[in-house]
């Protein structure tokens, strides 16, 4: 009986360590400021880009998760702008409107993000209203974004991410 019960505890010291250096390696990816993405295109080409910032919209924007990407991607490319300051000045807004029946009328979500992002009860937008704020942050410079909607997945890798282009999904 004593052998079982030391084989037990040789488990459950197993398990606890096993445990801990799970949650050790979650901290630490999770404080981790910079990442690399590997994706192999239909052709088996490797695309990697190393050194994208880590933006979380944790905290800061609970339905900001389109200008969390967006901010990685002008990050990655130089420029010096914080997760706020782009959902506060560049991203077309419109507020959730209801009638006096509590039904909701609002515009496009591919024209403006319905709500806040800095509100939980927000409803986001689609690819273009953030081409409109990426171009509106990068006014002036050399760069600009384009909207790829409909585009394959093996498409946008050879095109862009292998030429260290990121590429917002």
């Amino acid at each position: 009986m004593l052998l079982k019960n030391k084989r037990f505890t040789a488990k459950v010291v197993f398990i606890i360590i096993t445990a801990f250096v799970l949650i050790l390696s979650i901290i630490l990816i999770s404080e981790t400021k910079t990442h690399y993405y590997v994706f192999l295109a239909d052709d088996d080409t490797e695309c990697i880009i190393n050194n994208v910032p880590y933006v979380t919209q944790e905290n800061v924007l609970p339905t900001g998760c389109e200008s969390a990407c967006a901010v990685m991607v002008l990050q990655y490319n130089g420029f010096d702008i914080e997760l706020t300051d782009f959902a506060n000045n560049y991203l077309d807004k419109k507020e959730i409107v209801y009638d006096d029946k509590g039904k909701m009328h609002n515009a496009s979500p591919y024209e403006y993000f319905i709500g806040n992002p800095n509100d939980y009860d927000s409803y986001g937008c689609y690819a273009p209203v953030i081409v409109n704020a990426v171009n509106k942050a990068v006014k002036s410079t050399d760069y600009h974004c384009e909207n790829t909607s409909g585009e394959s997945l093996d498409y946008l890798m050879q095109k862009y991410v292998s030429n260290n282009i990121p590429v917002l999904i």
